[in-house]
């Protein structure tokens, strides 16, 4: 008989499924606005609102990553992509954030319980178990 896991703030205890709650946080910079699904009205501006937040529960699979938010830079179709994955190793649960804009540059924060990228490309994603730290808010 197969155990759940246990939840706890946020966070599941290892076991043989764990499914945690994942936090998302993606901020970017003035030239960028965030991609809308309407197609009469493509982007927001990112000066109006410089984040977008969200929570996911993902099953573990290292080989999927959960497309966060899209967005663009100029134009009308998407330019950059924040994506997250989940996975359970050796070491536990990990999340591990990424951005990029497809053959122009990648950036990927080291997996673990928390995940950072480095907004070198003009946006940033971070990922946690826990909620995102108000503090970072802000920061590109």
């Amino acid at each position: 008989m197969a155990t759940k896991a246990k939840k706890t703030g946020g966070e599941a205890t290892p076991g043989p499924n764990p499914t945690p709650t994942i936090y998302w946080e993606c901020s970017a910079g003035p030239a960028w606005q965030w991609r809308s699904a309407d197609p009469s009205h493509t982007g927001f501006p990112v000066t109006v609102n410089d984040s977008r937040s969200g929570t996911i529960v993902l099953p573990s699979n290292p080989g999927y990553w959960y497309p966060c938010i899209e967005l663009m830079l100029g134009g009308t179709q998407p330019k950059g992509y924040a994506c997250l994955r989940y996975f359970v190793d050796q070491n536990g649960i990990n999340v591990q954030a990424m951005v990029y804009s497809p053959g122009e540059w990648t950036f990927s924060g080291l997996s673990g319980k928390i995940s950072q990228t480095s907004g070198n490309g003009g946006f940033n994603l971070s990922a946690s178990f826990k909620p995102i730290s108000a503090s970072r808010k802000g920061k590109k």
